[in-house]
């Protein structure tokens, strides 16, 4: 079995030109968003008020420009694929900012954000694609406290399902500090394509 086999790719129109693209050449990643973003010059009143500030996450809402103008520079500079804007658009990891009722709506509209950057940055030469990308989130698993396994892998299927519906072609899971965090988020979305899950097993 290949490497593009195990990414268990659904066979549609958008998967197998993602496959056929990962066949013909490598393919080039974005670089990282919450730097350039910090960078940026952003106010509280960017992130919908103080109790907001610091919140990448609810950028693709409340500051889209801001958002897009990280993505189109990514994709001006080559990139293959970019990443959506929800890193850490997680239920428990909003709820720190009391935005947890909002987890969907804001995954959606980051992958429906970079879908379209990269709608209008494709060529026939270039088909560009949005990776979901998924963070490990702020607590770790522990039997003393923390989070459960059950509460992570709900967490993930739910952040999974709103950029899915929001046009990413790609959910890319990033390294977590333990192995025990890694296991529920892959078993939250088994049938979407992951490089890092796949790369890794």
């Amino acid at each position: 079995m290949t490497f593009l086999d195990r990414l268990a790719l659904p066979e549609d129109a958008r998967a197998r030109e993602l496959r056929a693209a990962l066949q013909a050449r490598i393919l080039v990643l974005d670089g990282s968003m919450g730097s350039q973003l910090a960078a940026s010059g952003l106010s509280a009143a960017d992130f919908g008020g103080a109790a907001q500030e610091g919140c990448y996450d609810v950028l693709p809402v409340t500051k889209p420009g801001a958002v897009a103008a990280v993505h189109e520079r990514y994709l001006a500079a080559g990139a293959d694929i970019i990443e959506t804007c929800s890193f850490g658009a997680l239920r428990h990891v909003l709820a720190e900012y009391g935005l947890a009722e909002r987890t969907a709506e804001l995954n959606f509209a980051a992958a429906a954000l970079a879908a379209e950057c990269a709608r209008r940055a494709a060529t026939a030469r270039q088909p560009r694609f949005v990776a979901g990308s998924m963070g490990p989130g702020t607590k770790t698993i522990t039997l003393t406290g923390g989070i459960s396994f059950a509460e992570v892998a709900a967490a993930h299927a739910e952040q999974a399902r709103a950029l899915i519906a929001g046009g990413v072609d790609l959910l890319l899971l990033r390294p977590s500090r333990t192995p025990s965090t890694s296991r529920p988020r892959s078993a939250a979305s088994p049938t979407a394509s992951s490089l890092w899950a796949a790369a890794c097993r």
